[in-house]
């Protein structure tokens, strides 16, 4: 959109609602935009292909709303999602750990820059042994492993998947729009 900024975009809504006793069946995408911020705006893409879409699966059970809210909130996950259409670029640890506290903050784990460890914290809060190890093994059976985040490294595969088609949504205005070989990119 701000690439845009002469022209006004209007987004007609397939559903009608009322707000503020005024019938509203189209959205003006240009001050959407504005409201939102430019870091925002070009951190989407990435955002919808991380969080799941038509070509990346979704995290279990987290949906787009609370993500939204702490990705919207934290500056320093729409900076390095923004740019995201080069593997080589995001494999940077700096980086990867931002993505991978995102990864952890969805399933409420805070300050954590390791899924794997994010992983551990939520399986012996929730499994660990009290004192009977035979309570143990009988809660083990019932673990349900979409309750936890992927590991290190479903989680690159997911990254690579994210960075092939954010990429090829950015380029979808270029006669060649596939950039990026799909075998390399998870």
């Amino acid at each position: 959109m701000h690439k845009l900024i002469e022209s006004e975009i209007w987004l007609a809504c397939s559903a009608t609602r009322k707000t503020n006793n005024q019938t509203v069946d189209c959205i003006n995408c240009t001050d959407l935009a504005l409201k939102l911020g430019i870091k925002l705006c070009q951190s989407l893409p990435a955002f919808h292909a991380f969080t799941g879409c038509d070509y990346t699966a979704a995290f279990y059970n987290k949906g787009k709303v609370k993500p939204f809210q702490e990705f919207s909130k934290n500056e320093e996950y729409q900076t390095v999602f923004a740019p995201l259409t080069d593997a080589a670029d995001i494999f940077i640890d700096e980086k990867m750990k931002t993505v991978q506290e995102f990864a952890a903050s969805m399933y409420g784990i805070r300050n954590c820059t390791s899924v794997n460890d994010a992983r551990h914290h939520i399986f012996m809060k929730n499994y660990s042994a009290k004192e009977d190890s035979e309570h143990f093994l009988k809660k083990i059976k019932g673990f349900d492993s979409n309750s936890i985040p992927p590991c290190w490294i479903s989680l690159t595969q997911k990254i690579l998947r994210t960075i092939f088609v954010n990429s090829m949504w950015l380029n979808a205005t270029d006669p060649i729009y596939v950039k990026l070989e799909p075998e390399n990119c998870g």
